[in-house]
């Protein structure tokens, strides 16, 4: 009785208003090209098969939207290409109850025929999906290889076996704008005294910036300790408070205006171009239109080079055992995931693509194609959405101590981030 309770329950979720087909007007070709080559299966099902997918409505808020737009283009052209199938896109309440994994779990369980075809993940979702067993593994082709560095590591592969396809990410990285083109200082010794600024946000009430992250870890010091909790070192906490002290001093940072910037993307809107100015900023928005103004890299480390912190990656997972639809629906995935079609969606919505063989596609300039590279193979992903938010509270913590009175000294503040782990 309380399987069919479930189900009964399970089947009301599926129905709701934000499950909704993908019936709109498609955005202009030039958005999505036939992917090459195309998937090889049966190009004529014995009766017609609706695949069904869904994605988090964290992503794509309405079908409307040019993200929305693209993807359902792309799906029709793939439903044009193969008649005898159709796609039907269902957005999904991302997290929480009645989000997206409990559906799973509960479908998985008691109704796996209601189960989707494929499922776009985000990077905490995947994981969980990971350990409760919901992802089929799937054996694909040495071409994936072409994921940056942190996207395979966030895809949960082991060997030759994945669990997800890595789709899209986005990252934090600096964009500097020098006092004279000729010399371009990338040390911090040579930005203070020259006379730079920086920008960086500092104005989240509980989470510190992932440019924070970078700093510390570019001190050497890790964020876990060896069973995989989170923790920090206090050494490197003053290391890390030290520096930002000293960029007070130097009056290189300004506490009024980072504490009112909330995220990267605030300092963005705020980053004029002006020469002397480092800024930290989205690498998905910023790659999508890049500015003329400013060479684009990551952020100097403290003592070590710093990563680029992944704030945002999306993968896909199949997650049905249904042999009689496997085939059609990983020539779907395959076709979602096309060079061509990652650039198209990346574009639309102002991300960055997981894998290289797409962003060869975007027409850059060979010395901004070869920052990109850069900054990507040094993209960073969180060990988990747990180890990140404790990392991140604890270091926001300190640090605003440390900005809001002088009187704060750097072993205070990492006295205080510590203090705040430990809750």
């Amino acid at each position: 009785m309380r399987h069919w309770c479930w189900f009964v329950l399970l089947g009301m979720a599926l129905a709701s208003c934000v499950s909704t087909p993908s019936p709109v007007s498609p955005p202009p070709a030039t958005l999505s090209p036939t992917p090459s080559p195309s998937p090889v299966f049966s190009p004529t099902p014995a009766a017609p098969l609706d695949l069904v997918i869904w994605v988090p409505d964290s992503w794509i808020s309405s079908l409307d939207t040019p993200t929305g737009q693209a993807l359902q283009q792309q799906l029709q052209a793939f439903a044009g290409q193969y008649p005898g199938y159709t796609v039907s896109l269902r957005l999904k309440k991302a997290t929480g109850a009645g989000g997206m994994l409990e559906l799973l779990s509960v479908a998985n369980q008691v109704a796996p025929s209601v189960l989707p075809d494929l499922v776009l993940f985000e990077q905490g979702s995947l994981q969980e999906a990971y350990q409760k067993a919901l992802l089929t593994p799937l054996a694909l082709s040495a071409e994936r290889a072409g994921a940056w560095p942190a996207a395979l590591q966030a895809s949960v592969s082991d060997g030759e076996t994945w669990y997800a396809v890595p789709y899209l990410l986005d990252l934090e990285q600096a964009l500097l704008v020098p006092h004279a083109q000729e010399r371009l200082p990338l040390t911090w010794d040579a930005l203070l005294s020259e006379d730079y600024h920086v920008l960086i946000p500092a104005g989240n009430a509980d989470l510190a910036d992932p440019a924070l992250v970078a700093w510390y870890l570019s001190t050497g010091a890790g964020i876990v300790d060896e069973r995989g909790n989170p923790a920090l070192e206090r050494n490197a906490l003053e290391t890390l408070y030290r520096f930002i002290r000293t960029l007070q001093e130097t009056e290189a940072l300004d506490p009024v205006v980072v504490r009112g910037l909330t995220d990267a993307q605030a300092a963005w809107e705020l980053f004029t171009g002006r020469p002397g100015t480092l800024s930290v900023v989205p690498g998905g928005s910023y790659w999508t239109a890049p500015s003329a103004a400013g060479l684009p890299m990551t952020l100097p480390g403290l003592t070590a080079p710093a990563v680029a912190p992944v704030t945002r990656f999306l993968a896909w997972g199949y997650v049905r055992r249904d042999p009689t639809r496997q085939e059609a629906a990983l020539a779907l995935l395959d076709w979602l995931t096309a060079p061509e079609q990652i650039n198209a969606i990346s574009m639309a919505s102002q991300m960055l693509p997981a894998d290289r063989n797409a962003l060869a596609l975007r027409p850059f300039p060979a010395e901004q194609a070869a920052a990109l590279t850069d900054i990507l193979n040094a993209s960073y992903v969180f060990p988990s959405p747990l180890v990140e938010r404790s990392i991140r509270r604890a270091l926001q913590a300190g640090l605003i101590a440390l900005l809001d009175s002088p009187d704060v000294t750097p072993t205070m503040a990492a006295a205080v981030a510590l203090g705040r782990l430990r809750e």
